[in-house]
């Protein structure tokens, strides 16, 4: 069973965790804002991507791939380049290691990019 965190979920259990190192260097203001902004709004961003690929997949580990091009009006991507196609995954790495097997792919350029939160 998957259980599906709502973004309140997700923004409260970052929250908490920077709240809790917070306060063990008593920050000024500015500080605490820099922080919440270095660590906080990506957390807020990769949420917004996780919560949106879960709910076209409705799994996992799975990749859901665009298979027609962005025009100017997709709102996927902040600013998607019309000529790419783009996928998307969550994956799962709480249970155990996850192989990606990227074919090779020849005389074109393409990115298979990985972000951690």
């Amino acid at each position: 069973m998957i259980v599906r965190p709502s973004a309140i979920h997700l923004l409260l259990v970052s929250t908490i965790s920077m709240v809790a190192c917070l306060e063990h260097i008593n920050p000024s203001p500015d500080e605490a804002t820099v922080f919440s902004l270095i660590y906080g709004y990506p957390l807020v961003s990769y949420a917004t991507f996780a919560l949106r690929t879960l709910a076209r997949l409705n799994s996992t580990s799975s990749f859901y791939h665009l298979r027609e091009l962005t025009t100017p009006e997709t709102t996927a991507e902040v600013r998607p380049n019309v000529d790419t196609l783009y996928s998307a995954s969550v994956i799962d790495l709480s249970h155990h290691d996850v192989i990606v097997d990227v074919p090779v792919v020849d005389e074109r350029f393409w990115v298979f990019p990985f972000y951690d939160v």
